[in-house]
């Protein structure tokens, strides 16, 4: 059986040390995307308008083909 020195261990400790370091930097640059976000957020917003305007001009065409089915029905 392999046994690894607890020395081995005690290196590869260290690294992540310092890779827990860069993980921190990392999560300032996620920090600032998250305000990127918020300023998409918005622009959300601004098309959820949009959307709402076409749901009403789908509206008036569903009265259209109510129309259209009423021909059919006087034949």
């Amino acid at each position: 059986m392999l046994v690894l020195s607890p020395q081995a261990f005690g290196v590869n400790s260290i690294a992540f040390g310092d890779n827990s370091k860069a993980y921190g930097d990392n999560s300032k640059a996620y920090g600032d995307n998250s305000k990127a976000y918020g300023d998409n957020s918005k622009a959300y917003g601004d098309n959820s308008k949009a959307y709402g305007d076409n749901s009403k001009a789908y509206g008036d065409n569903s009265k259209g083909y109510g129309d259209r089915i009423h021909p059919y029905k006087k034949v």
